[in-house]
């Protein structure tokens, strides 16, 4: 049950680097005192589904004496032991890592930080709306009815968060609370132009877009969204609308 982001593989890969600063910062190919060359340490490393594993052959240490600790987004574990200082962590993680360490605190919030973020949008072709149109506005009409449950119907929804992220129920549940209150899904069709520019506008900034930034009716079609919302009606609550 996180709160939605922009996943960035870039930033991982940040992550191990630094990390890998941290390990090796003092081995570097000639000594600052004489200049004299020494040897590089040797890396091997390798992908799986969740995470980049590195081994390095150390003088003097041995397999057992190392343990592994996680150094991309689930950070639980190694923030509670004192291992590493901060993570980015989603709502449920900082809430389970909350309740095993109580004097964690939260830096910033994403949701603050940058409230005109579009963080995920559901893509398809033009070919596929032609072929499959009426298949597109009942998917879409799924995701809003679903979203205005997670707004609604707090009992119908516990079970499910609880069975698929696997946590405990007060974890969940105080994670839940949070993402509500601060209205972190919309309950319409969340495609906004102030959001959709703020976001193209950041991302030109930050090296993502090359040339213009589109324009928002270029890569923008309300008419999927606004057919499932005539259906179902605009959301007015209980709990917010955006």
């Amino acid at each position: 049950m996180p709160n939605i982001v922009r996943w960035d593989p870039f930033a991982e890969l940040d992550q191990v680097r630094h990390a890998m600063d941290r390990i090796f910062g003092d081995f570097r190919p000639f000594r600052p005192d004489t200049g004299a060359e020494v040897g590089y340490i040797p890396l091997d490393v390798s992908e799986t589904d969740d995470a980049f594993e590195v081994q390095a052959a150390l003088p003097g240490v041995k397999p057992d004496d190392v343990d592994f600790v996680s150094i991309l987004s689930e950070d639980v574990p190694p923030l509670v032991a004192g291992q590493i200082d901060t993570a980015i962590l989603h709502v449920e993680q900082f809430m389970l890592a909350k309740s095993k360490k109580p004097d964690l605190h939260v830096l910033a919030k994403l949701w603050e930080v940058a409230p005109t973020q579009l963080y995920n949008a559901f893509v398809v072709k033009e070919d596929t709306i032609a072929k499959r149109r009426k298949d597109v506005v009942g998917m879409t009409k799924a995701i809003i009815r679903g979203t205005r449950v997670m707004y609604s119907d707090k009992r119908q929804v516990m079970p499910i968060l609880v069975k698929h992220t696997g946590l405990d129920e007060k974890i969940v549940s105080a994670a839940y609370d949070e993402l509500v209150a601060n209205c972190v899904w919309d309950a319409n069709h969340g495609l906004s132009k102030e959001r959709v520019n703020s976001t193209a506008q950041q991302m030109k900034k930050v090296g993502n877009i090359k040339g213009d930034v589109p324009r928002y009716d270029a890569i923008v079609d309300l008419s999927i969204a606004e057919a499932a919302l005539s259906a179902l009606g605009p959301w007015k609550g209980p709990v917010c609308s955006n």
